[in-house]
């Protein structure tokens, strides 16, 4: 998490929004894969597709789910359907658990159709953020760092967030200085896991850099080149899933070359990776 603004305001509102978000893609530029991801507050929904009606604006499906429940809606059956639609990588994934929603409750399909899916299913999703994440917990978890910080008078109140972003920046440089990889500590630990999943793969050369992966009576299609593959979880996250590791020790190369520049300690031309300027706006949507 890199907190980019913060402004202080009479209330959530449309108008308080718009004001926001001008100033901020002004700040930033234009930037076609600005990705926003928000509670859907009613203010913030209209401000969003005023000041940038063409980028994408995921919901979190924590409050979607909460929103869901407000209907009447509560069943556990229905909740894992609904949450197994939304976290699915593929159309196909989607589609069977939405049958099987609308097997459950016809009426809670129904309202599920109603929404739009593209703001709240994975699979939907454009894969220009590098993140298929389908929750703003990181501004949950500002918002409880900042929480001592938000009774005090204004200019005290953001001298202390200002006091508490050094402190952090500082701990966090200071970590990944003493991480000798060349992937963030996490990415690296998940790209770890990943690499021994890829060992019940079974793959194939199809032609140039494309293969065909085999795993679990399930065939798959990864295209090195553009680092993608048909599960689309390489798309989405920008690290390679099981077949694309899989691939690419076929094709003697490495993972850590595959995996999104955004991921790397320092700047690289890894192999295949996109070298574009993206952001993920993750603190929206909060008082």
């Amino acid at each position: 998490m890199f907190p980019l603004a913060v402004v202080v305001a009479e209330s959530e509102n449309k108008s308080s929004w718009i004001w926001f978000l001008e100033n901020l893609v002004s700040a930033l530029g234009r930037c076609s894969g600005m990705v926003f991801i928000s509670d859907r507050q009613k203010g913030l929904l209209e401000a969003v597709k005023k000041v940038a009606p063409a980028n994408e604006h995921r919901f979190c499906m924590r409050h979607f789910y909460a929103n869901f429940k407000l209907g009447g809606f509560k069943g556990k059956d229905e909740k894992d359907a609904i949450w197994g639609a939304a976290c699915a990588y593929t159309q196909q994934g989607f589609q069977e658990k939405m049958d099987e929603l609308k097997a459950l409750n016809e009426a809670v399909h129904k309202w599920m159709l109603d929404q739009n899916a593209q703001n709240w299913a994975r699979w939907q999703f454009s894969g220009l953020a590098k993140s298929a994440v389908i929750v703003n917990n990181l501004a949950k978890s500002f918002n409880e760092m900042i929480m001592v910080a938000r009774d005090k008078p204004i200019v005290t109140m953001l001298e202390m967030i200002k006091r508490q972003f050094m402190v952090r920046f500082q701990e966090r440089l200071q970590y990944v200085q003493k991480f000798k990889g060349p992937l963030c500590p996490s990415i690296h630990k998940n790209l770890r896991g990943i690499k021994k999943w890829a060992r019940g793969c079974q793959c194939l050369y199809s032609r140039g850099r494309l293969f065909e992966v085999f795993n679990e009576l399930k065939t798959y299609l990864v295209d090195l080149d553009n680092c993608t593959c048909t599960c689309r979880r390489w798309d989405l996250r920008g690290i390679p899933c099981i077949h694309g590791v899989a691939a690419i020790y076929t094709d003697k190369g490495k993972p850590e070359n595959y995996v999104h520049e955004f991921y790397h300690t320092a700047p690289t031309l890894g192999l295949g990776t996109d070298r574009s300027t993206l952001f993920l706006i993750s603190q929206c949507g909060y008082k």
